[in-house]
């Protein structure tokens, strides 16, 4: 049976390949651009194994693709330099570019809105409350966990004399909190997703479910 939901992702790729492939060939580091998108083809590489036995939601796919085209911009800029977030540097006298506070944001948003729909299909007996605590806390680890990813990275690559400490590496621009921050803008934007989307994602969860019957 051919699930309505799959051609989703076809459309998904079409539309994300040439962002991608702009944002590589026109960075000036491709060494830091290959370690920004890294967690990006560990995504695709997942979404194109399971599409066939576990399609995701028209939603689902929306979020991920706008959340892949934010991350693609910010590598191509290093993240520190991306103009419209200089400009707001310069109007609000900002110490430092905040795109990837944004990045940050769409993260956590993400990670939600995946956790609550794989444990939503998968485990229909629990809660719509206790999966929006877990998704919530979801977010939250994979938040700690990705800084803690950037912290040894950047330990790494500082050692081999690859690039400058906190600068680099995700546009972190010497900033003394920037992981504290990082992970407190990925748990707004979980809160976000359970606020503002879960009752339109919900909706369509119980379709692709009804379908999938």
């Amino acid at each position: 049976m051919n699930h309505p939901f799959r051609s989703s992702i076809i459309i998904f790729f079409f539309f994300i390949t040439p962002v991608f492939i702009w944002s590589g060939l026109g960075t000036k580091r491709i060494d830091l651009w290959f370690a920004e998108i890294l967690p990006l083809l560990i995504v695709y590489f997942i979404l194109a194994k399971s599409y066939k036995t576990f399609p995701l939601t028209n939603f689902s796919y929306l979020i991920v693709f706008t959340g892949s085209t934010l991350m693609l911009i910010g590598a191509y800029y290093s993240y520190s330099l991306v103009p419209l977030f200089e400009t707001f540097k310069e109007i609000f006298e900002f110490n430092r570019n905040h795109y990837d506070k944004l990045i940050h944001f769409f993260q956590g948003l993400t990670v939600t809105v995946l956790t609550r729909e794989i444990i939503s299909r998968k485990f229909s007996m629990i809660s719509l409350g206790w999966i929006n605590i877990f998704a919530l806390t979801c977010a939250a680890a994979i938040a700690s966990i990705w800084e803690i990813i950037e912290w040894l990275f950047v330990l790494l690559v500082t050692y081999q004399g690859v690039i400058e400490p906190s600068t680099g590496f995700l546009g972190e621009q010497n900033y003394y909190w920037d992981a504290q921050s990082d992970m407190f803008f990925a748990v707004i934007g979980s809160i976000a997703a359970v606020l503002f989307l879960a009752k339109y994602h919900d909706k369509q969860i119980k379709k692709i479910i009804a379908d999938s019957v």
